[in-house]
């Protein structure tokens, strides 16, 4: 990779919901070159079941993932559905956890300079920090970016998830 060469990527989240917002992201989406995108979970709105994947995600974004890789981290919708099985079938994600309770729930990649950490806030616990931390000081990526579903801190009406305060912050 080439320290000169720009990387531009999209962050976005709650992909499953019908509406003028959707469609707004869509166009822009659309009219903008990205080279990746990090999804921040609640894919599979409304309840994570394989049809929701089909009908409001692939169905909506099929050109786009046909043009540029789509890098999700699961949400509290994706788990609606029987622990989250149908988000861990309709995407093939890198199994770079360590395996066990990890598997294709949080996962790294490089792209370029950029080191991306996706987590599975859900099941944020000990295992996936001791897996976080080692995971970051294994990189020598000059930009590192950790994509999850809930906030560390948030002043929303929903607020921050403890759990994930707890065990990433630190981190």
């Amino acid at each position: 990779w080439s320290q000169s060469s720009p990387i531009r990527f999209v962050a976005l989240g709650d992909l499953g919901t019908h509406g003028i917002d959707k469609s707004s992201v869509l166009a822009q989406l659309k009219e903008t070159h990205f080279d990746l995108a990090l999804i921040t979970g609640d894919v599979g709105n409304p309840h994570g079941r394989r049809d929701d994947f089909e009908s409001s995600v692939f169905a909506a974004y099929e050109s786009l993932m046909a043009s540029a890789p789509f890098f999700p981290a699961s949400g509290n919708h994706d788990y609606d559905s029987d622990d989250a099985v149908a988000f861990r079938q309709v995407f093939a994600l890198p199994e770079n956890s360590g395996g066990g309770d990890g598997l294709e729930r949080w996962y790294s990649f490089n792209w370029g300079p950029l080191h991306v950490a996706v987590l599975d806030s859900q099941k944020a616990g000990a295992a996936q920090a001791a897996w976080l931390d080692a995971d970051l000081a294994s990189t020598g990526r000059p930009w590192k970016v950790v994509v999850q579903h809930f906030p560390t801190f948030s002043s929303g009406k929903q607020g921050a998830d403890r759990a994930v305060r707890a065990y990433f912050l630190p981190l």
